[in-house]
């Protein structure tokens, strides 16, 4: 994920569709320092003791209130950003978040797990430098969406449609090419259908990134399945 593309994560769409690029431009524009922002708990917090860590007091205070009117002033939509109990965030009325959306497929009953791989473009916002105040939502995202791929997958498995499961992993493996879980459900499926060869593909190159990536070497589970395949 990027800034500009949303769960990547992140469109943001007011009411008439303007995209994140739009909200992202207005804080790195008219703000001192980058805006730390997150979706995490429904909110888009403001920490004005980041945005401008030199600041004190009053000061600080400030420095958000008149930031907070040039940004409502350049939305033009009114009642577009609240700040109840002093967290900025936006008006789920008005806006649109991705992750908002994304967490409403997988909160549905039963999850709507190809809306949720539609909304999906990578980690929240993986393309910026790490911070602490992201980790915890890209995390939390990407475990959620490895999570129902999986439950999705063994019910398509468990029902015989191996065909069905495998598109589904493979799916998931483009967004998130080091989920080691998935990439051993491929493997099973790929052996139920009688494809050792590629499940030995799949398995070479589960390894492969694992090494490059994570520099480490596959799980024994992981490892159990791909001897099982000899």
């Amino acid at each position: 994920m990027t800034a500009a593309h949303a769960v990547e994560c992140h469109y943001y769409e007011w009411a008439d569709f303007a995209p994140l690029d739009r909200w992202i431009g207005v804080f790195e524009k008219h703000l001192a320092e980058p805006f730390p922002f997150t979706a995490a708990y429904d909110a888009l917090r403001v920490h004005s003791s980041l945005v401008w860590p030199e600041a004190e007091g009053d000061d600080a205070k400030a420095s958000f209130d008149s930031n907070l009117y040039r940004l409502r002033k350049l939305l033009a939509v009114d009642g577009a950003l609240l700040l109840p109990e002093g967290k900025l965030s936006l008006n789920p009325a008005l806006a649109w978040l991705d992750t908002w959306a994304f967490e409403a497929a997988l909160d549905a009953v039963p999850p709507r797990v190809d809306a949720a791989l539609r909304l999906y473009a990578g980690g929240f916002l993986a393309l910026e430098a790490p911070a602490a105040w992201m980790v915890p939502l890209r995390d939390r995202l990407q475990a959620r969406l490895v999570r129902s791929v999986l439950a999705a997958g063994e019910l398509h498995e468990s029902a015989g449609e191996h065909a069905a499961a495998r598109a589904l992993y493979l799916r998931a493996l483009e967004l998130d090419n080091l989920a080691e879980a998935v990439y051993r459900r491929l493997m099973i499926c790929q052996r139920e259908e009688g494809d050792s060869a590629g499940a030995m593909t799949t398995y070479r190159r589960c390894r492969e990134l694992l090494s490059i990536v994570l520099g480490r070497k596959p799980g024994a589970e992981t490892e159990a399945i791909r001897a099982a395949l000899a």
